[in-house]
């Protein structure tokens, strides 16, 4: 079984926990939103194309970093991993969301929750 090797290292893992903090402290505390609220298609829109631009954006320094540190052969074949894992999950996701949308729908839950 081959060994699985780390391209991170301790900066980036501190780097992605300080974005994630950041991202939540954006969504809790700089949106004003006070307690439930009914998520427009216009608003659920605008956020997944967010987090789409900054999954590709995320994609493109990493693919320049490695580029830069270990060539372009493992540049080119560790973003496609990426991108492959990002698709997948994504998939996944959108599969999620039908059963979450059926459970709610069968509980009467509104639609602010």
């Amino acid at each position: 079984m081959a060994e699985l090797q780390s391209i991170g290292n301790s900066w980036m893992w501190g780097g992605f926990g300080m974005f994630v903090l950041l991202m939540l402290a954006v969504d809790m505390f700089l949106l004003g939103r006070n307690g439930a609220q009914k998520v427009t298609a216009k608003e659920a829109l605008v956020w997944s194309l967010v987090w789409f631009i900054l999954a590709m954006l995320f994609g493109a320094v990493l693919w320049a970093w490695l580029d830069q540190t270990a060539g372009r052969e493992v540049a080119d074949a560790r973003v496609m991993e990426y991108l492959t894992g990002y698709l997948l999950e994504k998939t996944l996701a959108m599969d999620n969301i039908f059963v979450f949308v059926m459970i709610f729908n069968y509980f009467a839950v509104p639609v602010e929750y």
